[in-house]
């Protein structure tokens, strides 16, 4: 049987104040799960709640939004009717022991009838501890690739169906390049404004195109150099030296757009442009900035986790630096992609310092953009065949579900 509740709509739980204190549930319709994989063929019941904070799941009922009848069935260790719990819009990985207290324990659910669909890579080594040093059932963990399907679904339904193949930048040419780089800011997560700040430190700011401006959370140089200047002294004295002697420097970066003047607006979906193929075409490599960098440092927020940024760049075929967690490149091999050591030197993958991590990157940066005659030649060679290998991984993809990476 498909989705019990796939027609009728699912539960999505939220919180919201400095507190969590204002829980938000809505019944909604039209959710991902319904067409990232087929249900109709499966001899298994299903039932889908979704869940941003994992703190909602506490003032969440269960037995009233899902009802007794399907709740006794998911309950009976003989029925075969699961629970999908829903969170692969996010990366959270400190979940499993609100999974267990909140939804396994205190309803009486067996875990292996718990499937939890995340958006971060890394979880399932959590669920193993935590299981053998609490001596737990461990639930089922999926990884889902929203931005993966989405980004694939965008480059079919926009550009292959929309404004056509022939609109897609050319990338990866033997010429000379105005640019090296390309790199793409939005909202203003600490690792953005520090790799900005470091690339302008060390004279590579002008060697890119860089957006960095006031999003919708309006914030700027003028309210946050701070702020940044006061965290990079958590991660490194070093860093916080350079920052401080360079305050004029980095205050006079200013706002950075590119194509988009409006950073207030995600530009998530896949889309191309004149303007966009044109910064794609004439740089020779993307310093790709992923949602989540910092390794133990907000306790909720360190998986790995692939955004559309990354796959943007892959269906543009694009070589890409990654500013991520540790071991992001090794989760991407794991899904089929290759990436581009020895041309670029990816041991900054494996840095689990957060501070030699982010200097590892801008070592780098700095390296490519000095490539000129032979060594950029041989450098275009070889990426041209990784980006197309890459882009017909992605446009042909039929699995975005992964079952322990």
């Amino acid at each position: 049987m498909p989705l019990i509740n796939g027609r009728q709509g699912y539960w999505y739980y939220d919180t919201q104040g400095s507190r969590n204190e204002e829980f938000i549930k809505e019944l909604r319709q039209g959710s991902m799960m319904t067409r990232i994989r087929d249900w109709e063929n499966d001899p298994i019941d299903y039932y889908l709640v979704e869940f941003k904070t994992v703190i909602s799941l506490h003032y969440a009922t269960l037995d009233l939004d899902i009802g007794l009848p399907t709740m006794q069935r998911i309950r009976d260790p003989k029925d075969e009717c699961y629970l999908i719990l829903e969170n692969f819009h996010e990366g959270f990985n400190h979940i499993v022991h609100e999974i267990y207290k909140f939804v396994i324990d205190r309803h009486g659910i067996p875990a292996r009838k718990v499937i939890l669909f995340s958006g971060a890579l890394d979880i399932q080594d959590l669920i193993e501890v935590y299981c053998k040093e609490n001596n737990k059932e461990p639930f089922q963990f999926h990884s889902m690739l929203e931005f993966e399907f989405a980004s694939q679904s965008d480059y079919d339904g926009s550009i292959v169906h929309g404004v056509g193949e022939d609109k897609m930048p050319v990338t990866l040419e033997s010429k000379e390049y105005p640019k090296k780089y390309l790199n793409f800011n939005r909202r203003w997560r600490t690792q953005r404004p520090m790799m900005t700040a470091l690339l302008q430190c060390a004279d590579l700011l002008d060697k890119g195109y860089v957006s960095l401006g006031k999003s919708d959370d309006n914030r700027g140089w003028e309210t946050e150099l701070d702020h940044i200047i006061n965290e990079a002294g958590q991660f490194h004295n070093g860093m916080h030296r350079v920052f401080n002697a360079n305050r004029a420097k980095i205050e006079s970066i200013g706002e950075l757009t590119l194509d988009k003047p409006d950073l207030s607006i995600n530009h998530a979906k896949l889309e191309t442009t004149p303007d966009l193929a044109d910064l794609y075409s004439n740089t020779y490599f993307s310093l790709v900035s992923e949602t989540i960098f910092f390794k133990e440092y907000r306790d909720w927020e360190d998986s790995v986790f692939l955004s559309e940024k990354i796959f943007k760049a892959i269906l543009f075929k694009h070589p890409f630096v990654l500013i991520a967690t540790p071991d992001t490149l090794k989760y991407l091999k794991g899904l089929g992609y290759k990436t581009f050591s020895p041309v670029i030197d990816e041991s900054y993958d494996s840095i689990e310092d957060n501070y030699l991590r982010l200097i590892a990157i801008l070592k780098e940066v700095n390296r490519l953009c000095k490539l000129e005659g032979e060594a950029l030649e041989d450098y275009l060679a070889y990426c041209r065949v990784i980006t197309e290998y890459n882009f017909k991984v992605l446009t042909n993809k039929k699995q975005f579900i992964y079952k322990h990476l």
